[in-house]
C-alpha cells in the first residue's frame, strides 16, 4: 500500500488494557494505521463505524451484550470494511474464520501476527477487495449453541450440566458457586471455576454477568424493578445490576422473549 496512505481503523474491546496495548503498538510500529477511534462498549462502536466509515475493525470475539459475532450478524452482514478478529482463546479462532480466509489473531498478540494481518489488510484495502462474502459465509457456517457446559467441582469430579437447568453463578474467593433446577426443585454445588471464565465460556449462550459476583441464565428472570436496578429469578432470588451493566441489560431485557423454562 502506498504509505502516504492511512488505513483508517477502529478497535474494539471490552478490556481496555487491551485496546490500549494495541492502540500503542500501532502507533509506535504502524504509522500507516489512523486509529479513528477505540471502544470498550460494542453498542457504542456499532454508531462510530457507521458514521466514521473505518477501511478496518480490530473486532474482539468476546464481549458481554454483544459479541464480535453477534455485532456482525445483527448490524454489519456485508461489512464494507475488512474485519481482525482478537481472541484470548484460540479455540475462539473459529473454524469459520479460518475456512473464509478472514484475519485473527490471538491475545497475547505477537508482533509478527500482528505484521502479517496489517500486511494483508494493507493489500486487501488496496486491490479494492471486499469482506462483505467472507464475513456472510462466516456468519452462516457458525456452530449452533452449546446446549450443556461440563465443570469440575471441588473434588475434581467433571460434571455435565445442561445449560437450560442453570440458574446463575456465584463468585466465590476466585471460584464460582453453581445454581440449578434438579428434580422440580433448586440445588447448588461450588465448582472450580472462574466467573470470567465461565462469562467467555457462555458467550453464545443466554447468560449476563449482571455484576462482579452474579453470572445469570437470563431466561430465568421473572421480573425487573427499574428504579431499583433489581432482578428477580425463578428460585425468588434477587440480584442487583451494577451502574455499569445496567444500560446494556435494560437493552437485552426490552427485547427478551419470555418462555418458562423447562
Amino acid at each position: 500500500m502506498n504509505t502516504s496512505t492511512k488505513i483508517k481503523a477502529i478497535i474494539l474491546d471490552d478490556d481496555s488494557l487491551c485496546t490500549e496495548n494495541l492502540q500503542y503498538r500501532l502507533n509506535l510500529f504502524h504509522p500507516e494505521v489512523e486509529i479513528l477511534k477505540v471502544c470498550n462498549d460494542p453498542l457504542e462502536a456499532v454508531d462510530y463505524i457507521q458514521n466514521l466509515k473505518p477501511n478496518v475493525v480490530f473486532l474482539d470475539i468476546q464481549m458481554p451484550v454483544l459479541n464480535g459475532m453477534q455485532l456482525l450478524e445483527q448490524y454489519f452482514p456485508r461489512p464494507d470494511f475488512q474485519v481482525i478478529f482478537t481472541t484470548a482463546y484460540e479455540e475462539y479462532a473459529l473454524k469459520a474464520i479460518q475456512l473464509n480466509a478472514l484475519h485473527y489473531l490471538i491475545k497475547p498478540i505477537a508482533e509478527a501476527d500482528l505484521d502479517e494481518a496489517i500486511k494483508r489488510v494493507s493489500d486487501r484495502i488496496e486491490l479494492g477487495l471486499s469482506s462483505a462474502d467472507a464475513v456472510q459465509d462466516m456468519l452462516s457456517q457458525r456452530e449452533i449453541k452449546p446446549s450443556s457446559i461440563r465443570l469440575k467441582n471441588n473434588s475434581g469430579h467433571e460434571i455435565r450440566f445442561n445449560l437450560k437447568d442453570i440458574i446463575r453463578f456465584k463468585s466465590e474467593n476466585g471460584y464460582a458457586r453453581i445454581y440449578f433446577v434438579k428434580m422440580g426443585g433448586f440445588a447448588d454445588t461450588f465448582i472450580n471455576s472462574q466467573i470470567g471464565n465461565l462469562e467467555t465460556m457462555l458467550t453464545e449462550s443466554d447468560f449476563f454477568q449482571v455484576n462482579r459476583t452474579y453470572l445469570i441464565n437470563l431466561k430465568f428472570i421473572t421480573g425487573y424493578h427499574h428504579s431499583k436496578g433489581e432482578i428477580v429469578m425463578l428460585d425468588d432470588f434477587k440480584v442487583e445490576v451494577s451502574r455499569r451493566r445496567k444500560q446494556e441489560f435494560e437493552n437485552i431485557w426490552g427485547k427478551l422473549d419470555f418462555e418458562a423454562p423447562d
